[in-house]
């Protein structure tokens, strides 16, 4: 009788400490996101420099170099409200009275903004300022007010909402949910893919070297080699290929010509209707559009292309283009810049156009007189520079971009902030829904693993596949585990209350057993 009323006494105390924990844990949940939320969107790309020189003391953070917009106000203001309304409903939920809940959301944003700003004098990239803070903190005590008159409301419906979805999400459903849910998204990104492909390259252009087609943006240096493939070059063979100035030496380029070391590149009226680059009496190199057709079909066949020049600037007015695939409406597919010592690629895509400052750079390239190998590579989702020998950069320019390009202002600092933003729209939902169902009452623990097992891997791996089909671009592992990572993520965000459930039942059962057996 007393082991039968001990366990009854355990089963209680499980179900009420579940429920308890359950109906208050989306607070928690909301608080690590909204944390989680504005570190990422106020300190990437998190590295850290000397401080701005501009600034003397770190408590002055000053105005900043930001606007005070409406826009940007409401930005900022926003970004907090998340983080005050949980907190606010985490205080409530500890009875606390609503001028202590203001007190307190004040408090915590205007420290937390004051940290994040105060850090932001070390971040690249980023610009700090009283104003932030102001309007930060703002937002807190909005999030504050709104936790303590909705909080519990908006909580209670989502814990109920949890548990409607628990009851449901059989692993067939489940399986059906996942695959439309993915579906929707490789349709959307299969749109979006055309906003970063370059099939929007006119075959009618022409290839020049020292201008453009317009002949308004003369180059007085030498080009001395040009060689260019309607494919990705490797980081290992793009690394040596600009390491010395002779051929490349690779298998087929669509474009290989060589021009000697005494030929100077310059134009003032436009290309020469040629079939090779000849050097007339302007001093123009072009190629006729016979072979700009061929070169155009071949990249827009495989979505890729690299571009390989070796070059010697000149003495004196350094600035102009050292190569362009344009037409003589000033019309551009690539060019290739020379600004006083930087040197700049831009190539044609829907989102590059309507974003034309994307562009990628590497300065203080150039020293008067000497030459210089440089190799610009894209793989259809990825843009790479190198220089005599060595990687520039690389920057991810994929899908994620192209879904950035319609919601803010497009920045080349930002491209991999894009990334880790899209998997996580994609694939964090995708995990919350899986926390929910393997979380189902009745589970087997084995049924539980193979089934997170394969809700994590499957869709990783298979959008992963379908993205890289669409684009071209090479499948890339690295997105895959970013993916998985985003979906594990997700199902422990959302079964966190019931591992601290557990942890609390065991402590519970342990007490109740020793005092009823003594």
């Amino acid at each position: 009788m007393l082991q039968l009323q001990s366990d009854r006494m355990i089963s209680n105390q499980h179900t009420q400490n579940g429920r308890a924990i359950e109906s208050h844990s989306w607070s928690n949940r909301f608080l690590t996101l909204a944390v989680a939320g504005i570190l990422f969107l106020t300190m990437y790309p998190f590295e850290l420099s000397s401080p701005k020189p501009h600034r003397s003391l770190p408590l002055f953070l000053g105005s900043g170099g930001k606007g005070g917009g409406f826009l940007d106000i409401f930005l900022n203001i926003l970004l907090f409200v998340p983080f005050g309304f949980a907190l606010g409903t985490k205080l409530l939920r500890r009875r606390k009275s609503w001028g202590t809940i203001l007190i307190c959301t004040l408090a915590a944003g205007a420290l937390f903004s004051y940290a994040i700003e105060l850090t932001q004098l070390y971040v690249p990239f980023r610009d700090s300022g009283w104003q932030d803070v102001f309007t930060n903190t703002s937002g807190s005590v909005l999030g504050g007010v709104a936790g303590f008159l909705l909080g519990r409301w908006v909580f209670g419906r989502l814990t109920a909402v949890q548990q409607a979805v628990r009851a449901w999400a059989t692993p067939r459903r489940l399986a059906a949910v996942l695959l439309i849910y993915f579906g929707v998204w490789c349709v959307a990104s299969a749109f979006l893919i055309q906003k970063i492909s370059v099939r929007d390259w006119r075959t009618d252009s022409f290839l020049v070297f020292g201008n453009d087609a317009t002949g308004l943006h003369p180059w007085n240096g030498h080009v001395l080699r040009v060689e260019i493939w309607d494919r990705a070059i490797p980081d290992k063979l793009a690394t040596r290929l600009t390491s010395n100035t002779g051929p490349a030496g690779t298998d087929d380029p669509i474009v290989n010509l060589d021009f000697g070391n005494e030929r100077s590149v310059a134009s003032a009226s436009g290309p020469a209707a040629a079939a090779t680059p000849q050097q007339g009496e302007s001093q123009v190199m072009s190629a006729s559009p016979t072979l700009s057709d061929y070169l155009v079909r071949r990249v827009q066949q495989s979505n890729q292309f690299s571009v390989r020049v070796v070059l010697a600037r000149p003495q004196t007015e350094p600035n102009g283009r050292i190569l362009a695939l344009s037409q003589k409406s000033g019309f551009l597919d690539f060019y290739l810049n020379q600004l006083n010592d930087e040197l700049v690629f831009w190539f044609r895509t829907p989102v590059t156009v309507h974003w034309h400052r994307l562009s990628w750079r590497i300065p203080d390239a150039m020293s008067a007189g000497q030459v210089h190998a440089v190799l610009f590579s894209y793989d259809g989702a990825a843009f790479s520079s190198y220089m005599d020998g060595k990687q520039i950069e690389s920057r991810s320019l994929g899908v994620q971009t192209a879904l950035a390009s319609y919601v803010r202002y497009l920045n080349e600092n930002e491209l991999k902030g894009y990334r880790d933003i899209f998997y996580a729209l994609v694939f964090f939902p995708a995990g919350v829904l899986l926390g929910i169902a393997i979380a189902r009452p009745f589970l087997r623990a084995t049924d539980r693993l193979v089934i997170a097992a394969a809700g994590v891997l499957l869709p990783s791996v298979l959008f992963e596949w379908i993205v890289t089909r669409a684009s071209r671009a090479p499948f890339s592992l690295v997105n895959v585990a970013f993916s998985a990572a985003y979906v594990i993520l997700g199902l422990l965000w959302i079964n966190a209350d019931g591992l601290l459930t557990n942890v609390r039942a065991s402590s519970d059962s342990a007490s109740l057993k020793t005092t009823a057996n003594p």
